[in-house]
């Protein structure tokens, strides 16, 4: 697997994607935290080669439950952080 990370720092690496694909080694993320705002300076975007997928940050709670925490776990941690330790 090879990531690419804060690719719209170098907008003409999007070309290769394509060739990534094409030699099936490898598996390809990229990322960027300003991509949807520099999106318009990517000149060739590789289509049919790739799919993009829009990712938020978890917020404390979806945190613990992809770690596999349980409600109730969930929900003690929740109430000793606001203080209602019971």
């Amino acid at each position: 697997m090879i990531i690419f990370d804060e690719i719209q720092a170098l907008p003409d690496i999007t070309t290769t994607l394509k060739f990534f694909c094409l030699d099936g080694r490898f598996d390809v993320i990229c990322s960027g935290s300003l991509l949807g705002i520099h999106y318009r300076q990517i000149e060739s975007n590789s289509v049919g080669y790739k799919f993009d997928m829009n990712m938020f940050s978890l917020d404390f709670e979806e945190f613990l439950w992809a770690k596999g925490y349980g409600d109730e776990i969930v929900q003690d941690l929740l109430n000793h952080v606001a203080g209602k330790i019971v």
